[in-house]
């Protein structure tokens, strides 16, 4: 697939990723040093799928700037990770919010390329550290000026918890997307974080396993109770 790259600034004054047809994309262009990736978990394989991190242009693994510890950012194969960056301070001119904690810091990347297709899932392997969170900088379709947001698990994009992995489901021109047109290009600055006591958003399987088990439980303890009659009768 050739392409050509071209980078313009974004409204966040992030790059933000054009394609067109012409040029090869790169192997690996996502901004990390080699020898960077190469001290990731799992000799240099951050997100574990046996191939070094290094030689892939979905996958980038940095030191978080905050903690020290790894951060593995992965997307679908075929699509592109541009301007990885990990940040220990607030990028943005907005407080983030106070209730939430950002332990690994501030982390903001840019995905690009693909099949085509709107749709784009990024997981987020993290070293160390608890986390129950993800939250966004940038506009929504529902209020333009960039924000600080908790991006939740809607149905269609969001962040889902799962253990020390945060996947994001994002897309193209909605929620998540923080330049909203639809134009190929998904950028995203945003963090990990940590909300005491709050418990983290399940993916829409557990959701429905939950609602069935439930309703499960709620049938067959119908079906053990006696009939209401026998029931009055009781001394």
């Amino acid at each position: 697939l050739n392409r050509t790259i071209q980078r313009i600034a974004s409204t966040a004054g992030l790059a933000l990723l054009l394609i067109g047809p012409n040029q090869a994309l790169p192997v690996d262009d996502d901004g990390v040093e080699e020898s960077t990736e190469a001290a990731a978990p799992n000799n240099g394989d951050g997100n574990g799928d046996g191939v070094p991190d290094a030689e892939q242009a979905n996958v980038a693994s940095l030191p978080s700037a905050s903690s020290g510890s790894f951060i593995t950012v992965a997307t679908d194969p075929g699509s592109e990770l541009q301007a990885v960056e990990s940040v220990a301070t607030n990028p943005t001119s907005e407080a983030p919010p106070a209730e939430a904690e950002f332990p690994a810091g501030f982390l903001s990347y840019e995905l690009a390329g693909g099949t085509g297709n709107a749709k784009r899932t990024v997981s987020i392997t993290l070293e160390s550290g608890e986390f129950n969170s993800y939250f966004k900088f940038g506009p929504t379709p529902d209020n333009t000026t960039p924000h600080w947001y908790n991006f939740l698990y809607d149905g269609e994009t969001g962040a889902v918890t799962s253990g020390n992995t945060i996947t994001l489901h994002f897309v193209d021109g909605k929620r998540g997307d923080d330049d909203l047109p639809v134009n190929g290009t998904i950028v995203d600055p945003g963090a990990p974080a940590k909300i005491p006591n709050e418990v983290p958003v399940a993916g829409a399987d557990a959701r429905r396993w939950l609602w069935r088990h439930q309703r499960r439980r709620a049938h067959a303890g119908a079906e053990c109770r006696p009939p209401l009659r026998d029931r009055l009768a009781r001394p």
